[in-house]
């Protein structure tokens, strides 16, 4: 029988301005032990590498994000989406949210 094989990776996003603002509220410390502690995850059924020659250009930067194990910047559109959705603000009140108590 052929077991599947189960990865465990880290990978996550972070938006600029508000990670910038949980580092003046908690420090840096702290929002760096976050991030260390709370982006693993797992996988099944994902290759150990990608080929590179046969793989489409988004399969590349989503191996790329999984495989670093380090947060990347959130593009304007992930950043975008996560502020409508769970936040309930656009993009352009970020700054005025940022700065109220």
């Amino acid at each position: 029988m052929k077991t599947e094989t189960m990865l465990i990776l880290k990978a996550g996003y972070y938006i600029d301005e508000i990670s910038a603002k949980l580092r003046k509220l908690v420090g840096e410390e702290a929002v760096i032990k976050f991030y260390e502690n709370n982006l693993y995850f797992s996988a099944k059924g994902l290759p150990l590498r990608i080929d590179s020659e046969k793989s489409s250009p988004l399969a590349k930067v989503a191996w790329n994000i999984i495989s670093r194990g380090e947060p990347t910047r959130a593009s304007i559109d992930l950043t975008d989406g996560f502020l409508k959705s769970i936040c309930r603000i656009t993009m352009q009140e970020l700054p005025g949210k940022l700065t109220q108590s």
